[in-house]
């Protein structure tokens, strides 16, 4: 009498990892002399618990399968790296971004500045003109009162 074990999973389980199961579950079962001759759900009554466990067991791969948890490892520092390269990425962009509005800003100061030179010297001229003026007038009105006097000491 032959047994057939098999086990239904989905594409991306790893058949090694299929076989380890069915070869834990022979182990399980290799006791009991003939299968066949059990009655109907006698190894589920028994063996539920077992089959539970297995179950639980090869879920996750990761808890019996080095290349597996190897593999889910080198998943998760993939996965860091990615998120970094793409942190440096936008870090970059951001820089370029910066360095173009600093290049704006300093052509800015630098409109700014020569503005700045123009209006202060606009004003100097005027500061120039109107202490001009009041010179004029200061001596326009000592003139005013100085020539009579002089005029009246003269003659």
């Amino acid at each position: 009498n032959m047994v057939t074990y098999f086990v239904l999973t989905s594409s991306v389980y790893a058949e090694r990892n299929a076989f380890a199961m069915i070869e834990e579950l022979q182990s399980n079962v290799s006791h009991y002399d003939n299968l066949l001759d059990l009655p109907e759900n006698g190894l589920k009554r028994d063996k539920d618990a077992i089959f539970r466990e297995l179950c639980r067991k090869f879920e996750d791969v990761t808890e019996f399968d080095q290349l597996s948890a190897a593999q889910k490892r080198v998943d998760s520092v993939h996965n860091v790296m990615s998120d970094n390269v793409k942190k440096i990425m936008k870090n970059h962009e951001d820089v370029s971004n910066l360095q173009g509005k600093t290049e704006d800003m300093r052509g800015m100061a630098k409109s700014f500045n020569k503005k700045a030179h123009d209006v202060k010297r606009i004003m100097w001229w005027r500061k120039c003109k109107i202490n001009f003026i009041l010179f004029l007038i200061v001596a326009a009105v000592l003139l005013y009162i100085l020539v009579p006097i002089i005029n009246d000491m003269s003659g």
